[in-house]
């Protein structure tokens, strides 16, 4: 290793020397070189070429000219060992130069390979911080979205009826698809993609109906190329459908089918969930039997009618009513027919009765009604229908025809009573003047 480095150097040594003594030549005897410099200085002008070949060839030629071109001038031999000391030494210079030229093509080139890799890693760079720039567009357009998303499920399930959920899936779906055309449909109206979603109760997406196999390209409208569609289903049966439409193929993906199915699914929810409270409501408030107010909602009805009659000073009747001889149906038919005659007399009582009023079941074979802005009159009328109606009833139990007679008692607020605890013993009372009288009667006094 030592003596190559000492070679190394001992050869830019004579390079050097025999670069400079050209030179030195040049000023003390210009004539000797009178045919070597001007092939010389154009050799030198080869040195930064790059091609190696082209180098050696002018080189070489240049060297050739320098020792034959003297013998074709007078005397020119006798200038022959100088032109080759000459000779020599220009092709240690040319080495020399060669090799300052191609260290700095060198250095050149380093610096070009580093200027490459820093102008790739700069791309690189550029292209993750884009990657970035549109991952944190995406994931700011999907937390934006889940917000929508999930405002839309609070929304729809805090809604209280069902026209009012129409109306908040039909926003939801709009703003969880803007860029897209968005319809509610609570029919098919001919609309091929929703009449297949009535018909198979299944989402259906279509990414592409142009290219799409499994439906013609006829079915579908202009513009309808991305298109999505997702039933709205309570209780098994399509009450309406979502339907979303792009004229971007490939818009709409399964991504999108499980957002629009997510939001149908949670208004079908808040729907049946509507429909189950409504029934339980009405189960708390009216008779299983007869379909009637229970007590609890009759004495809130009257106080609540209490109230109004106050407030508008015009009065109201309570009716009470009693079937005849009910016992004697339970004994003589059995509780089946006792269950006909309550069914039955519940029928006529709210047929025959108005809009306003209210018919309660009092109590076993007791019933109760309120009679809003009526006076004494217009009950005893009222009432007088009611008891002819139920008489005029056939009833037949155990191939057996018979009838049905009821006693009522009347008290009107807030003549008879100014309080709800006395109207309601006033009219108990009468009732039972109307047993004591013979039944089948009204009693208002």
């Amino acid at each position: 290793m030592k003596a190559f480095l000492a070679i190394k150097k001992a050869r830019y040594a004579a390079a050097f020397i025999f670069s400079v003594l050209p030179l030195i030549l040049f000023f003390v005897s210009p004539e000797n070189g009178k045919f070597f410099y001007p092939l010389f200085f154009i050799s030198a002008a080869t040195l930064k070429q790059k091609d190696m070949e082209m180098r050696f060839l002018v080189v070489a030629a240049a060297s050739a000219s320098a020792l034959i071109l003297p013998y074709f001038f007078r005397d020119g031999h006798k200038d022959y060992p100088a032109l080759v000391s000459q000779m020599l030494m220009f092709w240690a210079f040319v080495w020399v130069a060669s090799e300052h030229f191609e260290k700095k093509e060198k250095l050149e080139e380093e610096k070009a390979r580093k200027r490459q890799a820093e102008k790739e890693e700069y791309e690189e760079l550029e292209k993750r911080a884009a990657f970035y720039r549109e991952h944190t567009i995406k994931a700011a357009e999907r937390i934006k979205a889940g917000k929508i998303f999930l405002s839309s499920l609070r929304n729809i399930q805090a809604q209280t009826s069902p026209s009012r959920i129409t109306e908040e899936i039909s926003k939801a779906v709009k703003s969880s698809f803007p860029d897209c055309r968005c319809e509610f449909k609570t029919k098919p109206d001919g609309d091929f993609l929703c009449s297949q979603v009535w018909q198979s109760r299944l989402p259906i997406l279509v990414k592409n109906s142009k290219t799409d196999l499994r439906f013609s390209k006829e079915n579908f409208r202009e513009g309808e190329i991305s298109l999505l569609s997702v039933p709205l289903i309570s209780f098994d049966s399509v009450i309406a459908a979502a339907k979303i439409i792009s004229d971007k193929p490939m818009r709409l993906n399964e991504s999108d089918l499980r957002t629009c199915e997510l939001l149908m699914r949670s208004a079908s929810i808040a729907m049946e969930n509507l429909e189950l409270f409504s029934r339980i409501n009405e189960m708390a408030m009216k008779d299983a039997l007869t379909g009637l107010l229970t007590h609890r909602i009759f004495q809130d009805r009257l106080d609540s009618e209490i109230l109004t009659s106050g407030r508008t000073k015009l009065p109201f009747t309570l009716i009470i009513a009693d079937i005849d001889h009910f016992k004697k149906y339970n004994d003589t038919y059995g509780h089946q027919a006792g269950d006909e005659v309550l069914k039955k007399t519940a029928e006529i009582f709210m047929s025959s009765i108005r809009e306003i009023d209210i018919c309660a079941r009092y109590g076993g074979e007791e019933f109760a009604l309120i009679l809003p802005q009526a006076d004494r009159e217009e009950a005893v009328r009222t009432a007088e229908t009611l008891r002819k109606k139920l008489l005029s009833a056939e009833f037949e139990f155990s191939g057996q025809k018979t009838s049905v007679s009821a006693s009522f008692g009347l008290a009107v607020f807030p003549q008879d009573a100014p309080a709800k605890s006395r109207l309601i013993r006033v009219a108990d009372e009468r009732l039972y003047k109307a047993k004591q009288a013979g039944r089948n009667r009204v009693v208002y006094e």
